[in-house]
């Protein structure tokens, strides 16, 4: 027997979207950018998950504008870019550690606001995984007004 209501099931699937409607449709109540690194693929008719693992970059959106194949991330300027390590079954059963790159051509000012909250989520189901991230650096150079920072929501995890 499932534990887990639709509506439970729904906001688990969700990572931590505040609204249904980003699940949906793209909107601009809570705008964000996320690359997305998924390894579970979602039953829920509201989810449009692709099959198979994968890393996706989603504007607005839990659904990828572009997507591909297991990645760790880098960005600069109006590039998008996601480097990928993935692992191939080579000769002997050796396996073989290849690289590939995700790039998107997004100008982010055009999709967010000058304050973002920057934050990682993961979800599997009722699944177990182990997450790592093994380095992250964000760099700003672009100062604002310490007094227009926006109010955000605040987000309650449901389990």
């Amino acid at each position: 027997m499932d534990p887990y209501s639709t509506a439970q099931r729904e906001v688990v699937a969700s990572l931590a979207c505040l609204s249904t409607t980003c699940r949906e449709t793209p909107q601009a109540e809570y705008p964000f950018v996320a690359v997305e690194f998924d390894i579970f693929k979602n039953t829920v008719p509201t989810i449009r998950d692709p099959n198979g693992d994968h890393v996706g970059i989603d504007i607005n959106f839990l659904k990828s504008n572009i997507t591909m194949p297991w990645i760790s991330y880098n960005s600069s300027s109006k590039n998008l870019n996601v480097a990928f390590t993935s692992f191939l079954n080579g000769t002997n059963g050796i396996q073989v550690e290849t690289t590939s790159y995700l790039s998107y051509i997004v100008d982010l000012k055009q999709y967010l606001p000058d304050w973002v909250i920057v934050w990682f989520s993961a979800a599997t189901g009722n699944e177990l995984a182990v997450h790592k991230i093994l380095s992250w650096n964000f760099t700003s150079t672009a100062l604002v007004d310490e007094g227009k920072k926006p109010v955000f929501p605040v987000s309650i995890p449901t389990v």
